[in-house]
């Protein structure tokens, strides 16, 4: 994928899934399963099919008075979202909470200073804010749920 517009480009050894993340840890054939990204918990939590993650958690991020607006931009200007909708691409395929809030940490930082007066003042753009308790709320339940191994315990 492209990284976010203005984003500070990265030349080193260690692969990177996306802008800000951690390292893609290599694949071993003995290593543990690897973790379940955001999507599928989000979907499994959510009760909703995978086609339809895109829109939800985009409607779940929106702040209140974008939440009204949104279906009239979107018709008259489609792309008006489009880097909305790139950062909840990004958070799909994100295994863990760390992962996730790099990529919303990095997107925040890139598309901060951009966007004129609609996204800035008026809003009618994603809340870093809710998508941050959206991906603790998806992730922390996905602690809840899993036991922890023993000798592990925090």
């Amino acid at each position: 994928m492209e990284p976010w517009p203005n984003a500070p480009t990265r030349t080193e050894s260690t692969p990177r899934d996306v802008i800000n993340s951690s390292p893609t840890p290599p694949t071993d054939p003995g290593s543990k399963p690897a973790e379940v990204d955001f999507m599928s918990l989000f979907c499994e939590q959510q009760q909703c099919a995978p086609p339809e993650f895109e829109e939800r958690a985009f409607r779940m991020c929106l702040y209140w008075r974008a939440r009204v607006v949104a279906p009239v931009i979107r018709k008259i200007m489609p792309r008006y979202f489009e880097p909305d909708f790139a950062l909840i691409r990004y958070l799909a395929k994100c295994q863990g909470r760390r992962n996730a809030l790099n990529e919303l940490a990095a997107f925040t930082e890139a598309n901060g200073a951009t966007g004129g007066f609609a996204r800035r003042v008026l809003r009618n753009r994603i809340s870093a804010r809710k998508a941050s308790k959206l991906i603790t709320q998806i992730f922390g339940r996905q602690a809840e749920s899993t036991p922890m191994e023993p000798g592990r315990g925090e």
